[in-house]
Parts: C-alpha cells; structure tokens; sequence
C-alpha cells in the first residue's frame, strides 16, 4: 500500500475509488486531509452539499447526538484527529435515506476536540455522489488516500 496525494486527475481516481470497492462492497475508499489547515474549508464544503448532518459527542466509549451545531463547534477543526471523507458506490446496508440514493453517497467526516477540552466532537455530513468531482476539483492536492 502507498499514500497517494489526489492530483486534478479527478476522473482517473473516481474510476479507482469504483473499482476499489467493486472488489470489497464493504470497504469504501477514505480520502483524508492532508493538513489541518484545510480541515475547516473542507467540512464548509460538506456543510454547504449535504442534505443530512449529525453533530455527535464522544461520552466515554459511545458517541450521542449533541444539541450543538455546526456553526458552533466548527471553529475546532485544526484540532481535528481525523478529517475526510468515504466514498461509498455500493452500499451495503439500505437503512438510512442517504443510503438508498442512485449512485451512492459521500460521507465528510470529522473528528476534533470539544469546545471546553471535554467530549470530542464529531461531525457526520452525507452528499449525493454527483457532488464527487466538484468536491476533487476544490481540494485538489489537498486530499490523499492508501492505494491497494
């Protein structure tokens, strides 16, 4: 496996990312931020795409819905432990709205210390894949992924 930095050949990687899970169903390519400087703009762009979004707390081992927003808490996202996103053509499971859409989804992810040093936070942002290219275009070199 190698770390490959996603280039403005967005059509050459989401022909990978394809073919990738095709092999796996249940493993769905993740692309992560390569620094955390971008983190904030990457989950705006999320935040502006997604038509579902879930603010969560870690309280000791279970993550739970948390009555914050987005707007409150994104201003943490240099602190971010994890920042990207999956790429999920084929769904496996069928529960969740996101999940039965044509072509599948796109999940921005986030993971970032909480607002008075307790609870991270994290944030779940799900986006129809037509946004794929737009989202690879914007944060060209930005991005990277493990190749199998």
């Amino acid at each position: 496996m190698q770390t490959v930095i996603l280039e403005d050949d967005y059509k050459k990687f989401i022909d990978y990312s394809v073919a990738h899970q095709a092999m796996n169903v249940h493993h769905p390519i993740q692309v992560e931020v390569i620094d955390e400087k971008f983190n904030e703009d990457f989950m705006r762009l999320g935040h502006k795409l997604c038509e579902y979004e879930r603010v969560e707390e870690l309280s000791g081992m279970a993550r739970r819905a948390s009555t914050l927003k987005f707007e409150e808490v994104i201003h943490n996202a240099p602190t971010a432990i994890k920042c990207g996103m999956k790429i999920n053509h084929y769904p496996t499971w069928k529960i969740n709205p996101w999940e039965q859409w044509e072509g599948g989804f796109i999940e921005f992810f986030i993971r970032m210390d909480g607002l008075t040093g307790g609870n991270e936070i994290f944030i779940w942002q799900d986006v129809r894949m037509k946004h794929l290219p737009k989202i690879l275009k914007t944060f060209a070199y930005k991005l990277e992924y493990w190749k199998i």
